[in-house]
């Protein structure tokens, strides 16, 4: 299951995309944001975190990202700022 939501703050506008999956460890962050990181494929995979957070950086925006625990899925925070 996917769950997105949005809403905005005095400081920045924001979507969150939740999933139900089984989480990620705090450990992966480092290379969450690293083009082919723990890829087993180079021909494609392991560029999309890189690339949104390149996008929203470019935009002046950020992605934070709420692990949640292990089984209780991940939350990706995406901010545009004002």
């Amino acid at each position: 299951m996917i769950e997105v939501d949005s809403g905005e703050n005095p400081m920045y506008s924001w979507i969150s995309v939740r999933d139900s999956g089984i989480g990620m460890d705090k450990t992966e962050y480092a290379a969450l944001f690293k083009r082919f990181e723990n890829s087993t494929n180079e021909n494609g995979f392991g560029i999309g975190m890189p690339l949104a957070l390149s996008i929203l950086k470019g935009q002046g925006g950020d992605i934070d990202v709420d692990f949640g625990g292990m089984g209780e899925g991940t939350t990706f925070i995406l901010k545009f700022f004002k």
